[in-house]
């Protein structure tokens, strides 16, 4: 059975007006004394990791063909790659992946 009408419109437009303002405000990463805080648009995805629980930290490049599911805004082909006490794996994708790995590493 096809929708038709304004439930139609209100179906194919709900997903965008989330999925929108995630591409507008990009990725925010903080990191604070104890945490490590990703937040990608709005809000809506969240990740924090304590720094105690951080095992290793290292800036890759990100190749097009591996699998994405684990990199947040990874647009621009570097990341930097958190792997945790518990191994998982998070990439922050960035310009400048770098920076963030210094203040990782004080």
């Amino acid at each position: 059975m096809a929708v038709s009408g304004a439930w139609g419109s209100i179906i194919w437009v709900a997903p965008w007006a989330i999925l929108i303002p995630c591409f507008w405000n990009p990725l925010t990463v903080r990191v604070t004394g104890e945490t490590l805080e990703a937040q990608l648009g709005i809000g809506i995805l969240k990740k924090t990791i304590s720094l105690a629980e951080i095992k290793s930290i290292k800036v890759i490049d990100v190749p097009l063909r591996k699998r994405r599911h684990k990199i947040w805004a990874g647009f621009q082909g570097r990341a930097l790659e958190i792997i945790t006490r518990d191994d998982a794996v998070l990439w922050l994708g960035s310009i400048e992946p770098e920076t963030l790995a210094s203040f990782l590493e004080k």
